[in-house]
């Protein structure tokens, strides 16, 4: 009985370290959390992925598809085509997800329908009576309207993917800055520039 009483103090000394050591890993790791589960990005766009209230590069960052979202070593991830891709980041063994869906809201849907073009018969020409010749009078010439200008309008261009936008559009925020283009044309003019109105701010 002496014996174990002389041991109690040696006991609690070593039973404080273990809770000291391991209580704050475990604490940490349950506070820890991915900021988003779920994205949804424009094609070209950017998401900031934090894993709790560490720093990014201290997490092993990865992509399930790297051609569709691309993620950095400190958690920024890059939008590259439509689809859907799982982002991971690893720490101290442990895995947490974010499943990131991009969208390209000015991709056209194109559909064609082949043209049947048909034949028209032609009639031969009946013959008539040679008319009478009947003096010529000179028409009087027409002056020649003068041109109005038109009212222009500014767009933002994609040089990328050949949209122009409205400045009000939410796809302007998401677009690079290396294919933003800004032009004060007509939507006429734009349409004959080989540029197609983006879908989401011409309805």
């Amino acid at each position: 009985m002496k014996r174990l009483f002389s041991k109690l103090p040696t006991l609690l000394l070593v039973f404080c370290f273990v809770v000291s050591v391991f209580s704050p890993v475990t604490t940490e790791a349950a506070a820890l959390k991915m900021n988003k589960a779920k994205a949804i990005l424009e094609v070209d766009a950017t998401l900031k992925l934090k894993l709790g209230a560490l720093d990014g590069t201290e997490s092993k960052w990865s992509s399930s598809d790297k051609k569709v979202a691309a993620v950095s070593k400190s958690g920024t991830v890059a939008a590259k085509s439509e689809g859907t891709a799982t982002i991971t980041a690893t720490y101290n063994s442990k895995k947490y997800t974010c499943e990131v869906t991009v969208v390209d809201s000015n991709k056209e849907s194109v559909s064609e329908s082949a043209a049947v073009s048909v034949p028209t018969a032609t009639m031969a020409p009946t013959p008539t009576s040679r008319p009478t010749p009947s003096p010529t009078i000179a028409p009087t010439p027409t002056p020649k309207p003068i041109p109005t200008k038109q009212n222009t309008t500014t767009y933002i261009l994609n040089i990328s993917t050949r949209k122009f936008h409205k400045t009000s559009c939410s796809s302007v925020k998401q677009m690079k800055a290396s294919n933003k283009q800004t032009l004060e044309s007509t939507y006429a003019e734009m349409i004959s520039l080989g540029y197609s109105p983006c879908k989401k701010c011409f309805r």
